[in-house]
């Protein structure tokens, strides 16, 4: 899976160099978008090998990935089976009438039913898990949510429905953490704060949006100096 993340951060790539404008034309048509499927397709419902991040409380949290996490156990960790959902979602909001999509789409039922969710925003939420998969992991997640809000089709609008409890989860995680982060992290692992520009777009809107629609009372001067906080520390 550390391969798809190669991938698919070439794919990002390949966006962001066409949308700006560069001397190097970026060609991705339904053949290359096949092979990036496949690639997803092969791995989110492929559970071993597997490397998971996990905190034990009690012996009852003795459990295979595919119970601990049932809609993302796939791809060898979490964050890789959330972006190789994202991949399934924007290839076939890009690619419709693709060869792939059917596949593409059944997979994505699979995973993203609501008990499956249910189960994966009741893990977030189990005490001595607050920093499982943050800022990374997160970020995708968003970022897979705003990618189905904005693909205007109805199954796309069935599952970002059935995602609202676990993104609901992770804003409350990310909205927690960020008031405590003084300054930038900077490791070179997953935990740094600027790990992927990419996701993190994703994540600056999930929580603009969660501070947006908190209910009436919040200073807007707090919501506009969270804002610039964001943006200075990612």
């Amino acid at each position: 899976m550390k391969f798809t993340v190669c991938v698919v951060f070439l794919f990002f790539t390949a966006n962001v160099m066409g949308a700006q404008g560069t001397a190097i034309p970026a060609e991705f048509d339904v053949n290359a978008a096949e092979r990036f499927a496949n690639l997803a397709l092969a791995c989110v419902h492929k559970e071993y090998p597997n490397k998971i991040s996990h905190t034990l409380n009690s012996d009852a949290d003795v459990a295979p990935p595919r119970k601990l996490t049932p809609a993302f156990f796939g791809c060898y960790d979490w964050h890789s089976s959330v972006h190789g959902h994202w991949l399934l979602v924007r290839l076939v909001r890009t690619f419709p009438d693709a060869s792939f999509a059917p596949s593409a789409r059944e997979a994505l039922r699979q995973s993203l039913t609501a008990d499956n969710v249910a189960q994966e925003a009741a893990y977030l939420r189990v005490e001595g898990r607050a920093s499982f998969e943050r800022p990374y992991g997160l970020a995708w997640l968003l970022q897979m949510v705003a990618e189905l809000r904005e693909w205007d089709d109805p199954e796309a609008r069935d599952m970002s429905a059935s995602l609202r409890p676990l993104e609901q989860a992770a804003l409350e995680r990310l909205n927690d953490w960020l008031p405590k982060l003084s300054h930038p992290v900077r490791i070179g692992e997953h935990d740094q704060t600027a790990f992927a520009s990419g996701p993190h777009a994703g994540l600056r809107r999930g929580l603009w949006r969660h501070e947006i629609c908190r209910p009436a009372g919040i200073e807007s001067s707090t919501i506009l100096f969270r804002r610039q906080r964001l943006s200075t520390i990612l």
